[in-house]
């Protein structure tokens, strides 16, 4: 990471640092996840980094993901999921309470996308439920017309990022009909 102001310039970190600060704050942190914002832990933020950390493993020939790998499991699957397997949104890192999910099946189906490359039988254990919610129910109920992301009212970023875990999943059709709903 380069910053450039007035002229000057700052080396912060390289991808290597940031994969080895990571590796620390993961060692460090009570719940096994870290907090992306302020006193809030999502799964899917702690997802998106370790595939970071995954990558810079490949980039650098380091080998930081394989010693994460099962702790970090362990916390995904005790502070980050539900007793019936589905991912929670948020979890406060104050108190340990965790809202119901916002945002309808997009927050069960986009983690996929991040999740396969990281521990693929997980992965496929919830796109198994994505699916079977698929096939069962009315997609306009599952898909909430709201942006998660940004609070914003649309269906857009649901099945935008529905259909990255399907193709990431091998879901052709899947893909398909989410691309042609958000056309």
């Amino acid at each position: 990471l380069v910053l450039h102001r007035r002229g000057r310039e700052w080396r912060q970190y390289s991808l290597d640092g940031i994969a080895g600060r990571l590796e620390h704050q993961y060692g460090a942190s009570p719940y096994g996840l870290l907090a992306c914002e302020p006193n809030w832990i999502y799964p899917l933020c702690n997802l998106i980094t370790a595939a970071g950390i995954k990558a810079s493993d490949a980039c650098n020939g380091t080998a930081r993901w394989p010693a994460l790998a099962e702790n970090f499991r362990g916390a995904l699957l005790r502070e980050g999921m539900r007793a019936d397997g589905r991912f929670i949104a948020f979890r406060s890192a104050l108190t340990g309470i965790a809202p119901p999910a916002p945002g309808g099946i997009v927050m069960q189906s986009f983690p996929c996308f991040f999740l396969n490359g990281l521990d693929p039988a997980l992965a496929q254990e919830q796109w198994h439920a994505v699916r079977t919610a698929l096939d069962r129910r009315d997609w306009r109920k599952l898909f909430w017309p709201i942006d998660v992301g940004n609070y914003g009212f649309s269906r857009a970023a649901g099945f935008a990022a529905t259909a990255a875990a399907a193709a990431e999943m091998g879901e052709a059709g899947v893909m398909r009909e989410c691309l042609e709903r958000l056309e």
